[in-house]
């Protein structure tokens, strides 16, 4: 008698949340910075299998991914995926739409999107002018 053991890959997958940007406002999808302090952007996307790829764009998704590195995943039957971008925000950064997104290598690829648009706080340097008035 000969016995053969067949081995299959794992013939589901599990849809991961929506990835959300953790450090912004939840109502008004704004994020607050200070132009030349440092500033993260932390992207996760929770519970999919089999892992999925996290990705955070300026502007658009036909840019390039901002996210160099590896991930940090937290892993037991479901993958939690957290990606942070660190960087000192510029005047002209104030007003742009930052964008994360989480896709994996299953059918759909694309499982969704979320974004963010940066408001930066400017300081503004001002003068003390003291005036002196004389009274005749």
């Amino acid at each position: 008698m000969k016995c053969v053991c067949n081995y299959f890959l794992n013939p589901f997958s599990v849809r991961p949340t929506p990835p959300v940007i953790l450090n912004s406002s939840p109502d008004t999808n704004i994020i607050l910075g200070i132009e030349g302090t440092s500033l993260n952007l932390t992207c996760q996307s929770t519970g999919g299998y089999p892992q999925q790829k996290v990705e955070l764009y300026r502007g658009a998704v036909t840019n390039v991914n901002l996210l160099e590195g590896p991930s940090a995943v937290d892993s037991g039957d479901l993958y939690n995926v957290t990606r942070t971008y660190t960087f000192d925000p510029r005047s002209t950064d104030d007003g742009v739409m930052f964008i994360c997104q989480s896709s994996y290598s299953g059918d759909p690829r694309m499982e969704g999107t979320s974004n963010v648009t940066l408001e930066l706080a400017c300081e503004y340097a001002f003068n003390f002018i003291t005036f002196i008035f004389l009274c005749f």
